[in-house]
Protein backbone atom coordinates (compact mmCIF):
# COMPACT_ATOMS: atom_id res chain seq x y z
CA UNK A 1 0.00 0.00 0.00
CA UNK A 2 1.53 3.47 -0.86
CA UNK A 3 2.19 5.72 2.04
CA UNK A 4 0.86 8.79 0.90
CA UNK A 5 -0.25 12.07 2.73
CA UNK A 6 -3.16 10.43 4.75
CA UNK A 7 -1.05 7.41 6.13
CA UNK A 8 -0.45 9.11 9.97
CA UNK A 9 -3.16 11.00 11.14
CA UNK A 10 -3.32 12.40 14.80
CA UNK A 11 -6.87 13.27 15.50
CA UNK A 12 -7.65 15.23 19.34
CA UNK A 13 -9.74 12.83 20.67
CA UNK A 14 -12.40 16.23 22.06
CA UNK A 15 -12.36 17.00 18.20
CA UNK A 16 -16.30 15.97 17.01
CA UNK A 17 -17.16 16.56 13.25
CA UNK A 18 -19.13 19.75 14.15
CA UNK A 19 -16.50 22.04 15.39
CA UNK A 20 -15.82 24.52 13.07
CA UNK A 21 -13.52 26.78 15.62
CA UNK A 22 -12.40 29.78 14.87
CA UNK A 23 -13.58 29.63 10.83
CA UNK A 24 -16.01 31.96 9.27
CA UNK A 25 -18.02 32.01 5.91
CA UNK A 26 -17.58 34.49 3.42
CA UNK A 27 -21.04 36.48 2.17
CA UNK A 28 -19.19 38.30 0.17
CA UNK A 29 -21.58 36.22 -2.94
CA UNK A 30 -23.39 33.23 -2.91
CA UNK A 31 -22.07 29.97 -3.00
CA UNK A 32 -23.47 27.11 -5.02
CA UNK A 33 -23.19 23.88 -2.89
CA UNK A 34 -20.73 21.05 -4.22
CA UNK A 35 -22.94 18.47 -3.05
CA UNK A 36 -26.25 19.31 -4.14
CA UNK A 37 -27.77 22.08 -6.97
CA UNK A 38 -28.66 24.54 -3.72
CA UNK A 39 -27.05 28.16 -3.46
CA UNK A 40 -26.07 29.52 -0.19
CA UNK A 41 -26.03 32.82 0.66
CA UNK A 42 -25.31 32.47 4.21
CA UNK A 43 -22.96 29.88 6.30
CA UNK A 44 -22.15 27.58 3.82
CA UNK A 45 -20.06 25.84 5.91
CA UNK A 46 -23.08 24.78 7.99
CA UNK A 47 -25.24 23.88 4.88
CA UNK A 48 -22.10 21.50 4.19
CA UNK A 49 -22.35 19.75 7.52
CA UNK A 50 -25.97 19.44 8.46
CA UNK A 51 -27.08 18.42 5.00
CA UNK A 52 -24.05 16.70 3.54
CA UNK A 53 -21.91 15.43 6.80
CA UNK A 54 -19.07 17.25 4.82
CA UNK A 55 -16.81 19.96 7.25
CA UNK A 56 -14.07 21.51 4.93
CA UNK A 57 -12.57 22.79 8.01
CA UNK A 58 -12.34 19.53 10.16
CA UNK A 59 -10.27 18.38 6.85
CA UNK A 60 -8.10 21.17 6.51
CA UNK A 61 -7.04 20.53 10.63
CA UNK A 62 -6.51 17.05 10.32
CA UNK A 63 -4.72 16.73 7.02
CA UNK A 64 -3.03 20.20 7.61
CA UNK A 65 -3.80 21.35 4.70
CA UNK A 66 -2.43 24.92 2.67
CA UNK A 67 -4.32 27.02 0.77
CA UNK A 68 -3.26 25.34 -2.44
CA UNK A 69 -4.33 22.33 -1.17
CA UNK A 70 -7.65 23.56 -0.09
CA UNK A 71 -8.46 24.74 -3.51
CA UNK A 72 -7.44 21.25 -4.76
CA UNK A 73 -10.08 20.22 -2.51
CA UNK A 74 -12.78 21.82 -3.57
CA UNK A 75 -12.74 21.86 -7.24
CA UNK A 76 -12.09 17.73 -6.14
CA UNK A 77 -15.09 17.95 -4.11
CA UNK A 78 -17.31 19.55 -7.09
CA UNK A 79 -15.86 17.16 -9.64
CA UNK A 80 -16.14 14.02 -7.69
CA UNK A 81 -19.43 13.67 -5.38
CA UNK A 82 -17.57 12.05 -2.42
CA UNK A 83 -17.88 11.68 1.46
CA UNK A 84 -15.34 13.06 4.07
CA UNK A 85 -14.19 9.52 4.25
CA UNK A 86 -13.12 9.35 1.25
CA UNK A 87 -11.34 12.46 1.12
CA UNK A 88 -9.09 11.27 4.05
CA UNK A 89 -8.11 7.88 2.94
CA UNK A 90 -7.41 8.72 -0.56
CA UNK A 91 -4.87 11.23 -2.16
CA UNK A 92 -6.75 11.71 -5.27
CA UNK A 93 -8.17 14.72 -4.80
CA UNK A 94 -4.33 16.50 -4.06
CA UNK A 95 -3.57 16.56 -8.16
CA UNK A 96 -2.31 19.59 -9.56
CA UNK A 97 -5.53 19.23 -12.10
CA UNK A 98 -7.16 20.34 -9.34
CA UNK A 99 -5.96 23.61 -9.65
CA UNK A 100 -8.02 24.32 -12.19
CA UNK A 101 -11.29 25.82 -11.01
CA UNK A 102 -14.58 24.20 -11.65
CA UNK A 103 -16.75 27.03 -11.33
CA UNK A 104 -15.76 30.66 -12.84
CA UNK A 105 -15.00 33.05 -9.98
CA UNK A 106 -15.85 30.49 -7.20
CA UNK A 107 -16.34 32.05 -3.75
CA UNK A 108 -16.04 29.19 -2.09
CA UNK A 109 -12.28 28.89 -3.16
CA UNK A 110 -11.68 32.69 -0.94
CA UNK A 111 -13.60 30.94 1.89
CA UNK A 112 -10.52 29.62 3.97
CA UNK A 113 -7.67 31.50 5.41
CA UNK A 114 -4.64 30.17 7.46
CA UNK A 115 -4.73 29.34 11.14
CA UNK A 116 -1.39 30.53 11.88
CA UNK A 117 -0.58 33.77 10.17
CA UNK A 118 -3.31 35.69 7.82
CA UNK A 119 -2.71 36.71 4.32
CA UNK A 120 -1.77 40.27 3.54
CA UNK A 121 -3.74 41.71 1.11
CA UNK A 122 -1.31 42.24 -1.46
CA UNK A 123 -0.37 38.82 -0.71
CA UNK A 124 -4.36 38.05 -1.21
CA UNK A 125 -4.36 40.41 -4.57
CA UNK A 126 -1.32 38.11 -5.86
CA UNK A 127 -3.51 34.90 -5.21
CA UNK A 128 -6.60 36.33 -6.75
CA UNK A 129 -4.94 36.60 -9.94
CA UNK A 130 -3.44 33.25 -9.88
CA UNK A 131 -6.70 32.30 -9.73
CA UNK A 132 -7.65 34.40 -12.69
CA UNK A 133 -5.04 32.64 -14.55
CA UNK A 134 -5.89 29.48 -13.85
CA UNK A 135 -9.50 30.59 -14.75
CA UNK A 136 -8.30 30.85 -18.54
CA UNK A 137 -6.63 28.09 -17.94
CA UNK A 138 -9.91 26.02 -17.24
CA UNK A 139 -11.43 27.80 -20.39
CA UNK A 140 -8.37 26.40 -22.48
CA UNK A 141 -8.74 22.99 -20.78
CA UNK A 142 -12.35 22.89 -21.69
CA UNK A 143 -11.86 23.46 -25.29
CA UNK A 144 -8.65 20.70 -25.29
CA UNK A 145 -11.85 18.49 -23.84
CA UNK A 146 -13.76 19.31 -26.94
CA UNK A 147 -11.01 18.74 -29.33
CA UNK A 148 -10.42 15.71 -27.30
CA UNK A 149 -13.77 14.21 -27.11
CA UNK A 150 -14.38 15.22 -30.86
CA UNK A 151 -11.30 12.52 -31.29
CA UNK A 152 -12.38 9.75 -29.28
CA UNK A 153 -15.61 9.66 -31.27
CA UNK A 154 -14.23 9.68 -34.18
CA UNK A 155 -11.96 6.49 -33.34
CA UNK A 156 -14.89 4.16 -34.61
CA UNK A 157 -14.09 5.80 -38.19
CA UNK A 158 -11.82 3.76 -40.38
CA UNK A 159 -8.71 6.06 -41.50
CA UNK A 160 -9.99 9.08 -39.56
CA UNK A 161 -7.35 11.33 -38.56
CA UNK A 162 -8.24 11.68 -35.27
CA UNK A 163 -7.36 7.44 -34.99
CA UNK A 164 -3.69 8.44 -36.13
CA UNK A 165 -3.39 11.37 -33.22
CA UNK A 166 -4.60 9.04 -31.07
CA UNK A 167 -2.67 6.01 -31.53
CA UNK A 168 0.77 8.26 -31.52
CA UNK A 169 -0.74 9.56 -28.24
CA UNK A 170 -0.34 5.55 -27.27
CA UNK A 171 2.85 5.13 -28.78
CA UNK A 172 4.26 7.61 -27.21
CA UNK A 173 3.36 6.55 -23.73
CA UNK A 174 4.59 3.35 -25.00
CA UNK A 175 8.05 4.17 -26.26
CA UNK A 176 9.04 6.19 -23.32
CA UNK A 177 8.34 3.43 -20.85
CA UNK A 178 11.46 1.95 -22.63
CA UNK A 179 13.67 5.01 -22.17
CA UNK A 180 15.07 4.38 -18.75
CA UNK A 181 17.59 2.06 -17.39
CA UNK A 182 15.65 -0.03 -15.00
CA UNK A 183 13.51 -1.63 -17.36
CA UNK A 184 16.22 -2.91 -19.53
CA UNK A 185 18.54 -3.71 -16.53
CA UNK A 186 14.86 -6.14 -15.57
CA UNK A 187 15.42 -7.72 -18.95
CA UNK A 188 18.82 -8.45 -18.81
CA UNK A 189 19.32 -10.22 -15.78
CA UNK A 190 16.48 -11.94 -17.23
CA UNK A 191 18.72 -15.08 -17.91
CA UNK A 192 16.17 -17.33 -19.32
CA UNK A 193 15.33 -14.61 -22.12
CA UNK A 194 18.53 -13.55 -22.62
CA UNK A 195 20.47 -16.77 -22.26
CA UNK A 196 17.46 -18.55 -24.19
CA UNK A 197 18.65 -15.62 -27.22
CA UNK A 198 21.97 -15.99 -26.87
CA UNK A 199 22.00 -19.88 -26.92
CA UNK A 200 20.23 -19.86 -30.23
CA UNK A 201 22.59 -17.46 -31.65
CA UNK A 202 25.80 -18.63 -30.63
CA UNK A 203 24.64 -22.11 -31.29
CA UNK A 204 24.16 -21.16 -34.80
CA UNK A 205 26.86 -19.10 -35.73
CA UNK A 206 27.88 -21.02 -39.12
CA UNK A 207 24.31 -19.85 -40.05
CA UNK A 208 24.52 -16.18 -38.65
CA UNK A 209 28.12 -16.38 -40.65
CA UNK A 210 27.69 -13.60 -43.06
CA UNK A 211 23.87 -12.82 -43.00
CA UNK A 212 22.24 -9.46 -42.98
CA UNK A 213 20.19 -9.48 -39.41
CA UNK A 214 17.44 -6.96 -38.14
CA UNK A 215 16.93 -6.15 -34.67
CA UNK A 216 13.45 -5.10 -34.16
CA UNK A 217 13.29 -3.04 -30.84
CA UNK A 218 16.94 -3.67 -29.93
CA UNK A 219 16.79 -1.37 -26.36
CA UNK A 220 20.45 -1.39 -25.38
CA UNK A 221 21.43 -3.55 -28.41
CA UNK A 222 22.49 -6.83 -26.69
CA UNK A 223 21.12 -9.10 -29.18
CA UNK A 224 22.35 -7.12 -31.86
CA UNK A 225 25.80 -7.56 -30.01
CA UNK A 226 25.20 -11.28 -30.09
CA UNK A 227 24.53 -11.45 -33.91
CA UNK A 228 27.86 -9.04 -34.95
CA UNK A 229 29.99 -11.59 -32.56
CA UNK A 230 28.33 -14.68 -34.10
CA UNK A 231 29.59 -13.45 -37.62
CA UNK A 232 26.84 -11.56 -39.31
CA UNK A 233 27.84 -9.37 -42.03
CA UNK A 234 25.35 -6.61 -41.33
CA UNK A 235 23.19 -5.83 -38.09
CA UNK A 236 20.04 -2.94 -38.38
CA UNK A 237 18.90 -2.31 -35.15
CA UNK A 238 15.71 -0.14 -34.80
CA UNK A 239 13.69 0.99 -31.72
CA UNK A 240 11.75 3.94 -31.16
CA UNK A 241 12.80 5.21 -27.83
CA UNK A 242 15.71 7.50 -26.42
CA UNK A 243 17.74 4.49 -25.29
CA UNK A 244 18.86 4.26 -28.67
CA UNK A 245 21.06 6.76 -27.95
CA UNK A 246 22.60 4.89 -25.40
CA UNK A 247 22.69 1.50 -27.37
CA UNK A 248 25.08 3.45 -29.92
CA UNK A 249 27.50 4.29 -27.33
CA UNK A 250 27.42 0.71 -25.95
CA UNK A 251 28.16 -0.74 -29.08
CA UNK A 252 31.06 1.99 -30.04
CA UNK A 253 32.36 1.15 -27.03
CA UNK A 254 32.20 -2.88 -27.94
CA UNK A 255 33.99 -2.37 -30.86
CA UNK A 256 31.25 -3.65 -32.98
CA UNK A 257 29.74 0.03 -34.23
CA UNK A 258 31.18 -1.20 -38.15
CA UNK A 259 28.75 -4.13 -37.96
CA UNK A 260 25.60 -2.38 -36.01
CA UNK A 261 23.66 0.42 -37.48
CA UNK A 262 20.82 1.81 -35.66
CA UNK A 263 17.53 3.26 -36.67
CA UNK A 264 15.78 5.39 -34.73
CA UNK A 265 12.22 5.32 -35.08
CA UNK A 266 8.80 2.98 -36.15
CA UNK A 267 9.75 -0.14 -38.03
CA UNK A 268 6.47 0.66 -40.00
CA UNK A 269 8.05 3.95 -40.85
CA UNK A 270 11.97 3.44 -41.83
CA UNK A 271 13.26 2.29 -44.55
CA UNK A 272 16.29 0.15 -44.51
CA UNK A 273 19.34 -0.50 -47.19
CA UNK A 274 18.42 -3.73 -48.26
CA UNK A 275 16.46 -7.61 -46.72
CA UNK A 276 17.70 -9.95 -44.57
CA UNK A 277 17.80 -13.38 -43.69
CA UNK A 278 17.17 -12.80 -39.93
CA UNK A 279 15.00 -11.32 -37.59
CA UNK A 280 15.55 -10.79 -34.26
CA UNK A 281 12.75 -9.34 -31.90
CA UNK A 282 10.59 -9.07 -28.40
CA UNK A 283 6.88 -7.96 -28.53
CA UNK A 284 5.65 -5.85 -30.60
CA UNK A 285 4.64 -8.57 -32.60
CA UNK A 286 2.29 -6.47 -34.95
CA UNK A 287 5.23 -4.23 -36.22
CA UNK A 288 7.37 -7.28 -36.75
CA UNK A 289 4.93 -8.90 -39.20
CA UNK A 290 5.19 -5.39 -41.26
CA UNK A 291 9.40 -6.16 -41.15
CA UNK A 292 8.99 -9.56 -41.87
CA UNK A 293 7.14 -8.99 -44.91
CA UNK A 294 8.56 -5.81 -46.16
CA UNK A 295 12.73 -6.78 -45.67
CA UNK A 296 12.79 -10.47 -44.45
CA UNK A 297 14.33 -12.86 -47.32
CA UNK A 298 11.71 -15.46 -48.17
CA UNK A 299 14.52 -18.02 -46.94
CA UNK A 300 14.93 -15.93 -44.04
CA UNK A 301 14.44 -17.17 -40.12
CA UNK A 302 12.16 -15.62 -37.84
CA UNK A 303 13.56 -15.43 -33.85
CA UNK A 304 11.68 -16.92 -32.14
CA UNK A 305 10.35 -18.85 -34.84
CA UNK A 306 7.25 -19.78 -32.70
CA UNK A 307 5.07 -19.34 -29.53
CA UNK A 308 2.90 -21.00 -27.50
CA UNK A 309 0.26 -18.94 -25.44
CA UNK A 310 -0.89 -21.32 -22.56
CA UNK A 311 -3.58 -21.58 -19.89
CA UNK A 312 -3.90 -22.97 -16.36
CA UNK A 313 -6.56 -22.91 -13.44
CA UNK A 314 -5.16 -21.78 -10.26
CA UNK A 315 -5.58 -22.75 -6.87
CA UNK A 316 -3.13 -20.31 -4.85
CA UNK A 317 -5.30 -18.92 -1.53
CA UNK A 318 -1.88 -17.05 -0.59
CA UNK A 319 -2.65 -14.79 -3.73
CA UNK A 320 -6.64 -14.26 -2.80
CA UNK A 321 -5.70 -13.43 0.76
CA UNK A 322 -2.64 -10.88 0.11
CA UNK A 323 -4.05 -9.42 -3.09
CA UNK A 324 -7.79 -9.75 -2.38
CA UNK A 325 -9.06 -10.33 0.61
CA UNK A 326 -6.51 -7.85 2.37
CA UNK A 327 -8.77 -5.31 1.08
CA UNK A 328 -11.37 -6.28 3.45
CA UNK A 329 -9.74 -5.16 6.44
CA UNK A 330 -6.95 -2.44 6.34
CA UNK A 331 -6.33 -1.75 10.19
CA UNK A 332 -10.04 -2.07 10.81
CA UNK A 333 -11.55 -0.40 7.47
CA UNK A 334 -12.90 -1.93 4.83
CA UNK A 335 -11.52 -0.69 1.31
CA UNK A 336 -13.81 -2.78 -0.67
CA UNK A 337 -13.70 -0.67 -4.00
CA UNK A 338 -9.81 -1.11 -4.56
CA UNK A 339 -10.27 -4.69 -5.27
CA UNK A 340 -11.90 -3.97 -8.73
CA UNK A 341 -9.35 -3.88 -10.79
CA UNK A 342 -7.62 -7.25 -9.75
CA UNK A 343 -11.32 -8.59 -11.58
CA UNK A 344 -11.16 -6.49 -14.42
CA UNK A 345 -7.33 -6.40 -15.66
CA UNK A 346 -4.93 -8.97 -16.04
CA UNK A 347 -2.31 -9.03 -13.33
CA UNK A 348 1.09 -9.52 -13.79
CA UNK A 349 2.99 -11.40 -11.25
CA UNK A 350 4.48 -15.28 -10.16
CA UNK A 351 2.55 -17.61 -9.87
CA UNK A 352 4.14 -21.09 -7.81
CA UNK A 353 3.78 -23.78 -9.30
CA UNK A 354 2.00 -25.61 -6.23
CA UNK A 355 -0.63 -23.13 -7.18
CA UNK A 356 -1.52 -24.64 -10.46
CA UNK A 357 -4.53 -26.63 -10.67
CA UNK A 358 -4.80 -28.18 -13.69
CA UNK A 359 -3.10 -29.46 -17.12
CA UNK A 360 -1.61 -26.85 -19.39
CA UNK A 361 -4.09 -25.99 -22.15
CA UNK A 362 -2.34 -24.17 -25.34
CA UNK A 363 -5.29 -21.57 -26.54
CA UNK A 364 -2.86 -20.30 -29.32
CA UNK A 365 0.37 -21.32 -30.97
CA UNK A 366 1.84 -18.58 -32.97
CA UNK A 367 4.26 -19.73 -36.38
CA UNK A 368 5.62 -16.12 -36.56
CA UNK A 369 6.88 -16.65 -39.93
CA UNK A 370 3.20 -17.38 -41.20
CA UNK A 371 1.18 -15.81 -38.93
CA UNK A 372 -0.70 -12.80 -39.87
CA UNK A 373 -2.05 -9.71 -37.61
CA UNK A 374 -5.60 -10.72 -38.11
CA UNK A 375 -4.76 -13.95 -36.92
CA UNK A 376 -3.42 -12.61 -33.28
CA UNK A 377 -7.50 -11.96 -32.29
CA UNK A 378 -9.24 -15.23 -31.49
CA UNK A 379 -11.75 -17.63 -29.97
CA UNK A 380 -11.01 -20.62 -28.51
CA UNK A 381 -12.55 -23.31 -26.58
CA UNK A 382 -10.42 -25.02 -23.79
CA UNK A 383 -10.72 -27.62 -21.46
CA UNK A 384 -9.00 -28.11 -18.09
CA UNK A 385 -8.59 -31.29 -16.49
CA UNK A 386 -8.53 -30.33 -12.34
CA UNK A 387 -5.58 -31.99 -10.74
CA UNK A 388 -6.46 -32.07 -7.18
CA UNK A 389 -9.43 -31.18 -4.47
CA UNK A 390 -9.27 -27.14 -3.77
CA UNK A 391 -10.74 -23.89 -5.01
CA UNK A 392 -10.24 -22.08 -8.25
CA UNK A 393 -9.70 -18.55 -7.72
CA UNK A 394 -8.20 -17.69 -11.00
CA UNK A 395 -6.83 -18.43 -14.66
CA UNK A 396 -3.24 -17.96 -15.30
CA UNK A 397 -1.67 -17.35 -18.87
CA UNK A 398 1.90 -17.00 -19.99
CA UNK A 399 3.37 -18.19 -22.97
CA UNK A 400 6.60 -20.70 -24.34
CA UNK A 401 8.75 -19.34 -26.81
CA UNK A 402 10.88 -21.48 -29.92
CA UNK A 403 13.60 -20.99 -31.78
CA UNK A 404 13.87 -23.56 -34.66
CA UNK A 405 15.03 -24.27 -37.79
CA UNK A 406 16.15 -27.06 -39.85
CA UNK A 407 19.64 -27.68 -39.72
CA UNK A 408 20.08 -25.36 -36.90
CA UNK A 409 20.14 -25.67 -33.04
CA UNK A 410 17.15 -25.76 -31.24
CA UNK A 411 16.62 -23.38 -28.08
CA UNK A 412 13.00 -23.19 -26.04
CA UNK A 413 12.35 -21.44 -22.91
CA UNK A 414 9.09 -21.18 -20.86
CA UNK A 415 7.70 -17.71 -19.30
CA UNK A 416 5.29 -20.02 -17.22
CA UNK A 417 5.26 -21.26 -13.78
CA UNK A 418 7.30 -24.22 -13.96
CA UNK A 419 10.64 -22.66 -14.64
CA UNK A 420 12.72 -20.28 -13.35
CA UNK A 421 10.81 -16.83 -13.33
CA UNK A 422 11.02 -14.50 -16.00
CA UNK A 423 10.28 -10.49 -16.45
CA UNK A 424 7.34 -11.44 -18.26
CA UNK A 425 5.63 -13.04 -14.88
CA UNK A 426 2.70 -14.44 -15.72
CA UNK A 427 -0.64 -12.88 -16.34
CA UNK A 428 -3.36 -13.74 -13.95
CA UNK A 429 -7.25 -13.47 -14.20
CA UNK A 430 -9.10 -13.15 -11.59
CA UNK A 431 -11.88 -15.08 -10.83
CA UNK A 432 -15.28 -13.07 -9.46
CA UNK A 433 -16.90 -16.61 -9.19
CA UNK A 434 -14.59 -18.94 -7.72
CA UNK A 435 -15.07 -22.85 -8.13
CA UNK A 436 -15.15 -25.16 -6.08
CA UNK A 437 -13.52 -28.22 -8.00
CA UNK A 438 -12.98 -31.77 -7.14
CA UNK A 439 -10.23 -33.98 -9.04
CA UNK A 440 -10.98 -35.10 -12.25
CA UNK A 441 -13.53 -32.08 -12.50
CA UNK A 442 -13.57 -30.41 -16.01
CA UNK A 443 -13.76 -26.73 -16.13
CA UNK A 444 -14.57 -25.93 -19.91
CA UNK A 445 -15.24 -22.61 -21.96
CA UNK A 446 -14.08 -20.11 -24.27
CA UNK A 447 -11.04 -17.84 -24.42
CA UNK A 448 -11.45 -14.72 -26.31
CA UNK A 449 -8.85 -12.27 -27.13
CA UNK A 450 -8.60 -8.82 -29.19
CA UNK A 451 -6.86 -5.32 -29.29
CA UNK A 452 -8.70 -2.79 -27.21
CA UNK A 453 -10.73 -0.52 -29.54
CA UNK A 454 -9.44 2.30 -27.61
CA UNK A 455 -5.83 1.47 -27.05
CA UNK A 456 -4.61 -0.51 -29.92
CA UNK A 457 -1.68 -1.88 -27.19
CA UNK A 458 -3.73 -3.15 -25.06
CA UNK A 459 -5.67 -6.67 -25.47
CA UNK A 460 -9.67 -6.99 -24.97
CA UNK A 461 -10.02 -10.83 -22.90
CA UNK A 462 -13.17 -12.39 -22.55
CA UNK A 463 -13.37 -15.91 -20.18
CA UNK A 464 -16.25 -17.81 -20.37
CA UNK A 465 -16.15 -20.86 -18.24
CA UNK A 466 -18.34 -23.59 -16.24
CA UNK A 467 -18.02 -26.52 -14.34
CA UNK A 468 -21.12 -29.30 -14.97
CA UNK A 469 -24.47 -26.90 -14.92
CA UNK A 470 -22.70 -23.68 -13.62
CA UNK A 471 -21.50 -21.14 -16.28
CA UNK A 472 -19.84 -17.67 -16.13
CA UNK A 473 -18.49 -15.35 -18.35
CA UNK A 474 -15.70 -12.63 -17.45
CA UNK A 475 -14.19 -9.26 -18.99
CA UNK A 476 -10.53 -8.05 -18.47
CA UNK A 477 -8.16 -5.48 -20.06
CA UNK A 478 -4.70 -6.76 -20.63
CA UNK A 479 -2.27 -4.03 -20.79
Amino acid sequence: MNDDANSDILVDANDTWSNCGDWEDTDEAPIQCPFCPEVILNDCFNHFKKAHEFDYHSIKRQLKLDFYQMIKLVNYTRTVKCTMEQVIQTNEWNDDKYLAPVLPDDPLLYAFEDDDEEIEQDELTVLRNQMQQLLQQNMELKEGFEKYKTMVEKTFLPDSEPIEKLKNDVDGYYFDSYTGTDIHETMLKDTVRTEGYRDFIYGNKLYFKDKIVLDVGCGTGILSMFAAKAGAKKVYAVDNSQVIVRAREIVKENGLDHIITFFQGKIEEIELPSKGYFLLFEGMLDSVLVARDKWLQPDGMMAPSRTDILFAAVDDENWLNDNINFWNDVYGFKMSIMKNDVYTNGQYTIVPKDGINSNSFVLSKIETKTVTVKNLDFVTDFELDVSRDGTIYAFCGWFDTYFEKEGCESVFFSTGPFTKATHWVQTLFNLHSPLKVQKGDKIVGKFHVSKSQTNYRELDVKIDYALGSESFSQKFKVA
